[in-house]
């Protein structure tokens, strides 16, 4: 006599045992168990006449409680476990440990294999990973003339095959740029003139964001040799408006992005030059 073998019901599949048994019952229509189990009208009447059919047995897979020809050997499995919790390779991660079996051992088994197995027995690797590091990025300012982000950027903008930089203020709130200014260099300049035009056009802002660069915020103020032009210069900018510092600007990645098609004729009110 055949002993009958019963495998488990996942929840998706009760469910739809309990849908088609209602459609059998005639409490559900087909449309409804179709909207029902997210399946279309065909696949519910298919699903209807195996119930009938075979039962609960047709909701199955065919090869639930059949083991897949790709296993590992049940003897095999239990001789890679015995060999992980030897003293010989205790020490070794998942990646070094495959790679000792199949050197030293003569077995070959895939990484992804060999990972389920040791995880299933309770066995960790003792790789360690790096701890994620979450950054926030700075929210925009809600108004207009808040905070102008300052820098520049170096780019072949003319045709003579010179780099040159391009100064630049862009508005924080609405990305309006607020001045720019092209030279030779990144220099006090090039601030100053982007200033002006700032000044002139849209008035004064409350502050301005710029990188660490010693035009804005020198390491040398108290030396005795440090260029008393640029400390009065500096003292002004201070003294003007309130310069905030990070170690990155998006001002310039803004000037980067926009290297290759920028037309510097469509910016000649915010734009000054010189070469």
């Amino acid at each position: 006599m055949n002993k009958e073998v019963h495998y488990p019901m996942s929840k998706k599949q009760l469910g739809r045992y309990v849908t088609i048994s209602k459609l059998i019952e005639k409490r559900l229509k087909a449309k409804q168990a179709a909207t029902s189990l997210g399946l279309s009208t065909r696949q519910i009447l298919r699903l209807k006449e195996g119930v009938k059919t075979s039962g609960a047995n047709a909701l199955m897979h065919k090869n639930s409680g059949r083991e897949p020809q790709h296993a590992i050997d049940e003897f095999l499995r239990e001789k890679i476990i015995a060999l992980r919790n030897s003293h010989a390779y205790s020490n070794a991660n998942f990646c070094h440990f495959q790679q000792l079996l199949a050197e030293y051992e003569k077995i070959k088994i895939s990484y992804g294999a060999l990972y389920t197995l040791l995880k299933k027995a309770g066995i960790t690797s003792l790789k360690k990973r790096r701890r994620f590091r979450s950054r926030r990025r700075r929210k925009r300012k809600e108004q207009e003339g808040v905070l102008i982000q300052l820098d520049a950027s170096p780019f072949g903008w003319l045709a003579d095959g010179r780099t040159y930089y391009l100064h630049g203020g862009i508005d924080d709130a609405t990305g309006q740029l607020t001045g720019l200014y092209l030279a030779k260099s990144e220099c006090l300049e090039g601030y100053f003139q982007i200033m002006y035009l700032m000044l002139e056009l849209f008035g004064i802002p409350v502050s301005t964001y710029s990188d660490r660069y010693t035009i804005f915020f020198s390491p040398k103020c108290d030396h005795q040799s440090y260029n008393k032009f640029q400390s009065k210069s500096r003292t002004f900018f201070h003294s003007l408006i309130d310069i905030k510092s990070t170690n990155t600007s998006f001002c310039f990645q803004i000037l980067r992005s926009i290297a290759g098609t920028i037309d510097l004729n469509n910016y000649r009110m915010v734009l000054r030059m010189v070469v």
